[in-house]
């Protein structure tokens, strides 16, 4: 996986602030159920869909 010269240094800083970073597949379906929507909305959860493949960030919830 190429990484640009950011990338250990804004992953440091999301995972200071108690950001959670993943490759989980599982996130991709898991997250667009109503109810987990509700949740991360009422609770503002910080979330980042990356897909790892592509090296782009495709939601940022």
């Amino acid at each position: 996986m190429a990484k640009d010269r950011f990338h250990d240094v804004v992953r440091a800083a999301l995972e200071k602030e108690g950001w959670r970073i993943t490759a989980d597949p599982f996130y991709q379906t898991f997250f667009q159920r109503r109810f987990i929507v509700s949740a991360v909305d009422r609770y503002q959860l910080r979330l980042v869909i990356y897909d790892v493949q592509q090296e782009v960030i495709n939601q940022w919830l």
